[in-house]
């Protein structure tokens, strides 16, 4: 029987956080997840600071009730956390255990954050510790990947093809030196999906002898506590908004499918 010890609620605004609950499936398959996806509404950083809050505490109401811990697997929306409230416990948020974390660990001289406008005008990752340590931060908005991925899947040539366009443009403008140790931020959730082409494009672009990636969704989970997530029944409980027209259901099939979890219950309502 489920407790409430071992109910954790995800939110996002959208489908990229999908890459955190597999994660958190992987190292609590114990825990009964609930996810709540705004997939009607993104990407979020298209819209008003007063909106992302207003829209983002909406769906930590909807959650709340359900859950223990309460987890925002958006950085998006992890910009504005401490605006939001739950009426018990703690909002965890996935971008301030990834600084700790670089603070702790990181090593090199280039950071390169990539990540949504909201993101990246938040500056949330421009961290002062690391600058004063002498860390040169970097950052490029891609104000179309995360749509393009809910749009057309993690497959489409289309994403290749802005991948390569909007970050030459941009890198070259930055100046970074052929050759150099790059350190790679996936400053969104939807951007380990297609890690592997984004990886190819500033490689191709930069000339770069090592790349190092750093994904704040794997090191949120890693830095989590069992508690007693062990306890339930290990089921998972995907919820997005309404899908009109079947491609945002058929893109989640190949997400969840991508991020193993395949026993998912996938489920649509008017969020």
């Amino acid at each position: 029987m489920t407790s409430l010890n071992n109910r954790i609620g995800i939110i996002d605004g959208g489908i990229g956080g999908l890459t955190v609950a597999g994660r958190m499936h992987a190292k609590f398959p114990g825990a009964d997840l609930t996810y709540y996806g705004d997939s009607r509404n993104m990407p979020y950083s298209t819209h008003p600071s007063e909106w992302i809050r207003t829209r983002a505490q909406a769906l930590v109401d909807i959650v709340d009730p359900i859950s223990d811990r309460l987890v925002i697997a958006c950085n998006t929306i992890s910009t504005i956390a401490g605006d939001l409230k739950r009426k018990r416990g703690d909002i965890l948020d996935i971008i301030s255990p990834t600084i700790l974390h670089m603070r702790r660990n990181f090593q090199g001289r280039c950071l390169l954050v990539i990540g949504t406008s909201t993101t990246i005008d938040s500056r949330a990752y421009e961290d002062r510790e690391l600058m004063d340590k002498g860390v040169d931060i970097k950052t490029i908005a891609l104000l179309k990947l995360g749509k393009l991925i809910e749009e057309f899947g993690t497959n489409s040539q289309k994403i290749v093809t802005y991948l390569r366009d909007e970050l030459r443009g941009k890198i070259d403008k930055m100046g970074l030196q052929s050759g150099c140790d790059i350190n790679l931020l996936l400053g969104c959730t939807h951007y380990p999906l297609v890690e592997s082409s984004i990886r190819d494009a500033i490689i191709d672009i930069t000339g770069c002898s090592s790349l190092q990636v750093i994904d704040p969704g794997e090191i949120f989970v890693n830095n989590m506590s069992e508690g007693d997530d062990t306890n339930g029944d290990g089921n998972v409980k995907i919820v997005l908004n309404e899908d009109d027209n079947g491609q945002t259901r058929k893109v989640a099939e190949q997400i969840i499918k991508q991020v193993s979890l395949c026993g998912a219950n996938l489920s649509f309502v008017n969020i």
